[in-house]
């Protein structure tokens, strides 16, 4: 007998049943998060020291392997290629296995026997494997720890995901100073590879005592839904939430908007890693080749810069830790081209005081766009493993790009182009953000508009039917809704 339309069964949300008890699972299941962020802090002490290292040793692994500016080039690239093949490979993996510590320890302790190699390495076919592997493992953690920080901290993410960036600030500046201690006591710079390798080698052990948190669907409605209604008991977060899944799922605008917004602020991840590494990886040959100063100051210089950033995050966390991401990553990058422009116009061999000014301003404006950008994507649609992975896949782009561009440019032009460079991927950034707020206030209307819907129908209590048995009333008034704009456009 087939089903009247009044009567047919609503269709559920696209959450499968395992979803659904995972999400109770993370909910109800208790968790010593201070021990889980603890044995994860390790991981980002790590991943401190994969961030800068590569710029503190640039000058001396290319005169140890004794080969040419753009043999070093293609040597840091294999890296970034590493970085991003494997980045796309834990995302697939993430998103399909439950107990990802397991994954995590085993990379993580494979690529700390290779950082531990790097100073006892002369051959360059080696050197090209090491380096490989080093971003492979750098891109399982950048991947694993984004999701398991937002798992394990679903309703205050973007708070979390900017003290990990602080933790791996303060370590990312702290590389490039203990590499310079260790050249300037003992003659190598081996003892910080030591030792960050023994940290790594800690986390891995240790990560595989801890149960994996799990991924929930419905945690950026339930986010949104919390915020538009800050009284709201967590059964009814949870009950609108998925209501308005299942209305936004019939709706193709909303999804079009969400993954066109996602799309810009992940371009604009990819000019970022291309601005980071051309300011950190490439400012020791500057300092030697152009400035004609000590390679040491450009360690100080990527100290300043990562130290600049930790700053601004810091100061967001103390004194408005729940404010907007969006403005400040805006922010980010107007001031940021504008100083970036006084780099490239300014900077000479008499103003060498000049370049200690403009990294210290430029990281303490772009301090806010590692996590803003984390952040401010979390709150449009739920990070998964895919997500997370291809935030890092767009950084190692960038990064793979400027590298090989600094490479070729700096062979024909010298390395004085550094300044241009950089400038080009800091204005496409401001423009890709600048199209990512536009469209990122179209997206909140449309969700608007369902949260007061659903919020405002008639939902009896525990007599009656809860708000779900409305779904297919309230998505069909909103699809009505649409095609009465779309006829009157």
């Amino acid at each position: 007998m087939r089903a009247s339309p009044d009567t047919a069964v609503d269709k559920r949300p696209p959450i499968s049943v395992a979803d659904e008890a995972l999400s109770r699972e993370n909910q109800v299941k208790p968790r010593n998060t201070r021990l889980y962020f603890l044995v994860y802090c390790l991981a980002f002490f790590f991943d401190g020291f994969l961030l800068s290292f590569g710029g503190s040793i640039y000058v001396d692994l290319q005169r140890d392997l004794e080969v040419s500016p753009s043999m070093i080039s293609w040597i840091y690239a294999s890296m970034s290629i590493g970085f991003i093949v494997s980045n796309i490979a834990c995302g697939y993996i993430a998103d399909r296995v439950t107990n990802l510590h397991q994954i995590q320890s085993l990379l993580i302790f494979i690529t700390s026997l290779c950082v531990i190699s790097i100073p006892y390495n002369r051959h360059v076919a080696s050197t090209f494997a090491t380096m490989t592997m080093i971003g492979v493992g750098w891109a399982a953690n950048e991947t694993h720890c984004l999701l398991l920080v937002i798992r394990l901290y679903p309703t205050h993410s973007t708070t979390m995901l900017f003290l990990m960036a602080i933790v791996m600030n303060v370590f990312g500046g702290l590389v490039p100073l203990s590499i310079q201690l260790s050249i300037s006591y003992t003659g190598s710079y081996a003892y910080p590879f030591l030792v960050f390798g023994c940290v790594g080698i800690a986390h891995s052990v240790s990560v595989l005592l801890l149960d994996t948190p799990q991924h929930d669907e419905l945690r950026a409605l339930k986010r949104q839904v919390s915020k538009t209604d800050t009284s709201a008991s967590v059964g009814k977060i949870e009950e609108v939430a998925r209501a308005s899944a299942d209305v936004l799922q019939g709706t193709p605008k909303h999804r079009r908007l969400q993954i066109t917004t996602v799309a810009l602020l992940m371009a604009t991840m990819c000019f970022h890693g291309a601005i980071v590494k051309g300011l950190t990886a490439f400012i020791t040959p500057y300092c030697t080749e152009y400035l004609h100063v000590d390679e040491q100051l450009g360690r100080y210089l990527i100290t300043c810069y990562f130290y600049s950033c930790l700053l601004l995050r810091v100061c967001r966390q103390l004194c408005f830790a729940n404010s907007n991401v969006v403005p400040q990553v805006v922010a980010a990058f107007v001031l940021g081209l504008a100083l970036q422009m006084g780099f490239v116009l300014f900077v000479n061999g008499a103003r060498v005081w000049l370049v200690f000014v403009l990294y210290n301003c430029i990281g303490l404006c772009t301090g806010a766009v590692l996590p803003g950008l984390w952040g401010w994507a979390e709150s449009i649609r739920t990070t998964t493993g895919m997500i997370a992975c291809l935030w890092w896949v767009s950084y190692g782009v960038g990064d793979a790009a400027i590298t090989l561009v600094m490479g070729a440019l700096s062979q024909n032009f010298g390395i004085r182009v550094l300044p241009i460079v950089v400038a080009v991927p800091m204005l496409l950034a401001l423009l890709c953000v600048a199209l990512a707020v536009l469209l990122f206030r179209a997206l909140n209307d449309e969700e608007r508009k369902v949260f007061d819907m659903i919020q405002n129908a008639k939902c009896p209590t525990a007599d009656g039917p809860s708000v779900m048995t409305h779904g297919h009333t309230i998505r069909s008034e909103h699809r009505g809704r649409e095609m009465q704009s779309h006829d009157h456009d």
